[in-house]
């Protein structure tokens, strides 16, 4: 995994952070922190590989399924 993957899940995963604080009861601000903390998580190499993983497995037995 590049390293400046790394520092930008950080960077994404600080600023998610930093979110929680300054929203107070503001829904608006607690949806931001979700989508910079969803972001973080799409740098995650596990989670992509196991997306990846998971599709391939799908589609791999949806292509048995058709062919059998």
């Amino acid at each position: 995994m590049p390293k400046n993957l790394d520092k930008e899940a950080l960077g994404c995963r600080r600023h998610a952070k930093g979110c929680a604080p300054e929203a107070g009861a503001q829904t608006a601000f607690f949806e931001l922190q979700r989508r910079w903390q969803f972001l973080a998580r799409s740098y995650d190499p596990a989670a992509v590989l196991s997306c990846w993983t998971a599709s391939n497995i799908w589609r791999s037995a949806n292509y048995e399924a058709e062919a059998g």
